[in-house]
């Protein structure tokens, strides 16, 4: 009987050990560009210098500033006709049906076509009549990014840059979540009349140099979960369960086995 129980105690044994390996991660968290070799030089892309031209429905935030605070504090508030609400805390010139905005002072002025800076050097000239040393400064209010997903934050991301790289605009939404499968991160974007799907991978270093590096007003990016690490996951959480009732019924076997022949 002693043979029989030095048996059990090396099953019981095996059971343990197997059970310490099973609870160790069978696979790598995912990692932004795994590929990179240390203390290397990636060429990033660079986007050809250009600025967005003003379109019908944009809403731009026009800021003036002079030598007047009085006037500037006048002519920065929003009127009625020429404010629309993006949120609590958004709000600016849209510009209308004829490609137009309303300012005070100016009344309804052409912004369709222009850029930002052509629209700021205009806006300064024709402000000269009213202010001394005009200053105007105008962003976009209705650029923005819809994030679907495995993102710790779903949500509408609006942006004033020119140029925000996708690793900029998901670090202020609070990144991915832990089982987010950066290999196949899907964008869509709006080109012409027809949209863009486009299958990026995260954990390579080529997305540097990339068009894709860049988001760009209206895109749509959806992540998805990792599903072999869910699959992997429920595999070892079953193996433990498993092993775990041996290891039970083992001890339970040893301890009637003990008492028995006592």
């Amino acid at each position: 009987m002693k043979f029989v129980l030095k048996i059990v105690r090396k099953i019981y044994v095996v059971i343990v050990i197997a059970n310490l390996l099973i609870s160790c991660k069978t696979y790598k968290p995912a990692v932004f560009f795994s590929d990179l070799a240390k203390d290397t030089v990636v060429q990033y892309y660079t986007p050809i210098a250009s600025e967005e031209t003003i379109k019908q429905n944009d809403i731009l935030d026009i800021k003036v500033s002079s030598l007047s605070q009085e006037i500037d504090e006048r002519f920065n508030v929003y009127n009625s006709s020429g404010s629309i609400p993006l949120s609590q805390t958004n709000e600016g010139y849209k510009v209308d049906e004829k490609g137009e905005i309303h300012l005070r002072h100016l009344g309804n002025v052409k912004a369709e076509g222009l850029s930002r800076s052509k629209l700021k050097k205009k806006l300064e000239n024709e402000l000269l009549a009213y202010m001394k040393d005009p200053i105007v400064s105008i962003s976009f209010l209705n650029k923005k990014i819809t994030f679907i997903g495995d993102f710790s934050n779903q949500k509408v991301y609006y942006f004033k840059e020119d140029r925000l790289s996708y690793f900029d605009a998901i670090a202020d939404v609070g990144g991915f979540k832990e089982d987010a499968d950066l290999k196949d991160i899907i964008v869509m974007r709006d080109s012409a009349n027809y949209k863009i799907v486009k299958h990026l991978n995260f954990e390579k270093s080529n997305l540097i140099n990339s068009e894709w590096y860049y988001v760009q007003p209206d895109d749509i990016v959806f992540v998805k979960s990792d599903y072999s690490k869910k699959k992997i996951e429920e595999r070892k959480s079953n193996l433990q369960l498993t092993v775990s009732l041996i290891i039970s019924f083992s001890t339970l076997a040893i301890i009637i086995i003990n008492n028995f022949f006592k």
